[in-house]
């Protein structure tokens, strides 16, 4: 018997609020509860008009691994991704360094191009199968780092002329 996959519930999530009607049609997701893992299917589109839902989206599957749980997030129905969408996704894997996040796309070349080039890879793992994924064993959270931080320019020294 399989006991990470002892409970399993299925969650739509709703529509929220102020939210435009068209954008949950561009831009869907299902939660799957498991008991080592939530699961999360997004479908559709992910871009700047859809930016607003998917952070909702980010931030109540991540509550809900909030428990030690590992959150898997399967894009395989993702038909565009923009890179502010994965990097909303790091940093929320960076706050809530004690949920493990794997990310399962079947042929993930722009997204792990995406991923490795901006450095993200130690807070979004990439796998190319949802069943890999879901059986593993947890690893220990990730060290909290800073990613994307503005710094100003020094304007204490003097320039030379």
């Amino acid at each position: 018997m399989n006991t990470h996959s002892s409970h399993v519930e299925r969650y739509e999530l709703p529509a929220f609020d102020g939210e435009p009607p068209d954008v949950s049609a561009r831009v869907s997701a299902d939660i799957e509860t498991r008991s080592n893992a939530i699961v999360l299917y997004v479908h559709g589109d992910i871009d700047a008009y859809t930016i607003t839902r998917w952070r909702h989206v980010l931030d109540d599957a991540f509550q809900r691994a909030s428990g030690g749980r590992q959150l898997v997030v399967d894009l395989d129905e993702v038909t565009f991704m923009s890179c502010r969408s994965i990097i909303d996704l790091a940093c929320r894997a960076q706050q809530h360094h004690t949920v493990r996040v794997s990310v399962v796309k079947a042929a993930p070349s722009v997204l792990d191009r995406i991923i490795t080039a901006a450095g993200l890879a130690q807070w979004l793992t990439l796998h190319t199968d949802l069943a890999d994924v879901i059986s593993t064993s947890t690893d220990p959270p990730r060290p909290s780092l800073r990613v994307w931080t503005h710094r100003e320019p020094d304007r204490g020294t003097p320039t030379h002329q």
